[in-house]
């Protein structure tokens, strides 16, 4: 797959994830990230208005990261709901979703 890393705007992508985030939504899910990674821009990702997420959920989004960040761009969690923090921390995702040490 082919990808350009050119960008209009330098500041990131926000993106906000809501619903659930489940194996039965991971299709419209991986839809949407790629539309985000075609950008090649930081993002910033708000899960907030996560109501669930499971393994499948967790391994695309653990795939746009590394996608992202192959691309040389940051992926952080800016806000994320109790389900996500909950998963985060049962799988210890926290720190790999955590901002860069030198953000702002």
């Amino acid at each position: 797959m082919s990808r350009k890393a050119g960008s209009r705007a330098k500041g990131p992508t926000p993106l906000r994830l809501d619903g659930d985030l489940t194996i039965y939504a991971v299709s419209a899910l991986h839809q949407r990230l790629l539309a985000v990674l075609n950008e090649a821009r930081p993002v910033d990702l708000d899960l907030s208005e996560v109501a669930e997420i499971d393994s499948a959920g967790i391994q695309q989004l653990l795939l746009f990261k590394r996608e992202v960040e192959a691309l040389g761009h940051p992926v952080r969690v800016v806000a994320h709901s109790d389900a996500v923090a909950e998963v985060f921390g049962l799988l210890n995702l926290t720190p790999a979703f955590a901002p860069p040490a030198n953000a702002a």
